[in-house]
This record gives C-alpha cells, structure tokens and sequence, in this order.
C-alpha cells in the first residue's frame, strides 16, 4: 500500500504529464491567437478540481510560454462551466476540467441539458482522477452494494 507522500508525488507526476500532454495537444490550435488561455473549473475555488485546475494552468504557462486564466464558474453541479464552454467563440482558447458527472452521469439523468458532451466536447487528456463511494442514510438497513440492490429491488 503507498504511503499518502508516495500517493501524492503519484498524483503530482499524473496532474505534470496530463499537462504536459495538454499542452501538446492544444499548442498548434493555440498558435493561432495571442489571447490569454481559459481555464474553465465547474467548481468553486480551493476544491480539488480547482487545484487541478491552477496546476494544469500553471504548467501550461509554463510550457507555452503563454497566459493561462483558471475562471471558477460555480453553479448545477459543473454543467453552466460545460454551458460556458458550448457557447465560447472559437477564436477564443478555452478549456474545461471535466467529470464523470458532467459529462457521463448528467446526460443519462437529465432531459434538459443544453450541452451534448458527445457532439459538443472533445477529450485532449485525463488530468487527475478521483475516488468515488457509494453512501447511504444510517436509518437505510443496508450495510454492502448488494444489500442496497436487493433493498432497491424490494422497495
């Protein structure tokens, strides 16, 4: 089992290389403009995607040698940053820090979405990844994943 210093130094190689390659794979699209790169985060400053968010950006400028704006725009669970992003101006450089709950789970529980991740995003890298558990209330009488399914089942 890593220690959490070795998880750490892990995720910090996994956040460099994910910038590295968006940096990559983002540099002759960005050549087009000298306008400042954005850097769209669904969540509020100081979480874990924002701090992503600020590393990733801070990498790239490093490695681009451009100005990279990390903009927080807060709001239904990350879906109006993936809003914001549907509706910026192709001349402007923009990217988004997405998420299985943005971009798999919304469309599949939600009718009204006013964004297709199929047609209207393109994934350039993965940038970190996240830890997810399945909880419940304590009143629930359910203790494993199969208890919940059978409880599902019957109620």
């Amino acid at each position: 089992m890593n220690t959490p210093a070795q998880t750490l130094s892990t995720r910090r190689q996994l956040l460099a290389a994910g910038s590295a390659a968006l940096a990559a794979v983002a540099a002759p699209a960005l050549a087009q403009t000298t306008a400042p790169i954005k850097v769209i985060v669904g969540y509020p400053p100081g979480g874990s995607s924002d701090k992503a968010a600020r590393f990733v950006a801070d990498r790239m400028q490093a490695i681009l040698g451009r100005t990279v704006i990390v903009e927080n725009r807060t709001g239904a669970g990350g879906r109006l940053a993936a809003q914001q992003l549907v509706g910026t101006p192709a001349d402007q450089p923009t990217l988004m820090i997405g998420n299985p709950a943005v971009m798999a789970v919304a469309p599949l529980v939600l009718n009204n979405l006013k964004y297709d991740p199929k047609k209207d995003f393109v994934a350039v890298s993965a940038v970190t990844e996240y830890e997810f558990a399945v909880a419940v209330g304590a009143a629930l009488p359910v203790r494993e994943l199969s208890h919940m399914f059978a409880w599902m089942r019957a109620n």
